[in-house]
């Protein structure tokens, strides 16, 4: 839900409990889209109790294309003390777009606290030449969190966010390899199982726009996901490039699943099911967005 202020141009979006991509993202594009210059907005997160990946990336990219509207950084406020702690200990409060706005003085994790011990913090790749470097350090963060795993289990893992991240950077932007992009990953573990998940998001020209550079006649986002995840196409101009469908492959001897979101398609994949299922949303979401499920 979207309030004005009566004085100034603020605008306050009250969130639910738990933010997910296939729900909350288009309540909060349908409140941007009503947002001018100079307008303030404001994301009050007092239900919130917990950010997952999926949660974090929806926040950050929500939050900058509102930022490209307003010029203005959107706050993120009523937040209780370990989620801004959270927040801090991941540097979303070193992006230029967000303003924290703290009730009081928290307490801080390190990567020596055991609350802190399970997480690629929040990553900024502004460039093709910064996705090395980002991925290396991920790789050693899962194989000191997944030893007992085999080395190709561990693969298939950093296939997912590379493959992803290099799409994203490839493609989001108005030239090839000029887009930008935010990853998170982060290990869960419920009664000795383990789920690894991964969240990427940019804020881009989505891949309707990027498919439509070599595949002209692609009619909708629904087609464009379609095409990339399941018949392998690319968006590169000079050929080659199985992103997605190297995404799919991989998910298989992950028993995970992925949700992707770019314009207005939205669609869901597991190895197990039959076909991906699709959603069509009425707002457009100008980028794209994946989300991963690993279960170890």
């Amino acid at each position: 839900m979207i309030y004005a202020g009566e004085e100034l141009s603020t605008y306050i979006i009250k969130t639910e409990e738990k933010i997910t991509l296939k729900s909350n993202l288009e309540d909060f594009l349908k409140s941007i889209n009503l947002l001018d210059k100079n307008d303030i907005l404001e994301i009050d997160l007092s239900n919130v109790k917990f950010i997952k990946p999926e949660s974090l990336i929806v926040l950050v990219t929500a939050s900058e294309l509102a930022y490209k509207k307003t010029c203005k950084p959107v706050v993120w406020k009523e937040l209780n003390s370990d989620i801004t702690s959270y927040l801090e200990r991941i540097d979303v409060n070193k992006l230029p777009f967000i303003s924290l706005k703290k009730k009081s003085q928290n307490k801080k994790y390190y990567r020596s606290s055991k609350q802190s011990e399970n997480l690629v913090e929040l990553a900024v790749i502004t460039d093709w030449k910064k996705i090395g470097e980002a991925i290396q350090k991920t790789r050693g963060v899962i194989n000191r969190w997944l030893p007992e795993k085999s080395s190709s289990y561990r693969g298939d893992l950093i296939t997912l966010l590379k493959e992803t991240v290099e799409n994203s950077v490839d493609h989001s932007g108005e030239h090839p390899k000029e887009g930008v992009c935010y990853y998170v990953v982060q290990k869960y573990v419920y009664e000795g199982n383990v789920d690894i998940q991964i969240a990427v998001g940019d804020t881009g020209v989505g891949m309707l726009n990027s498919l439509k550079r070599v595949y002209k006649d692609t009619k909708d986002d629904v087609e464009a996901i379609w095409g990339a995840l399941v018949d392998g196409k690319s968006g590169r101009k000079t050929g080659g490039g199985l992103g997605y469908y190297t995404i799919k492959e991989a998910l298989s001897g992950l028993k995970g699943s992925l949700t992707i979101r770019s314009g207005t398609g939205l669609l869901k994949y597991n190895p197990s099911y039959d076909k991906p299922y699709i959603y069509r949303k009425k707002t457009k979401y100008p980028g794209t967005q994946i989300i991963f499920h690993c279960k170890g």
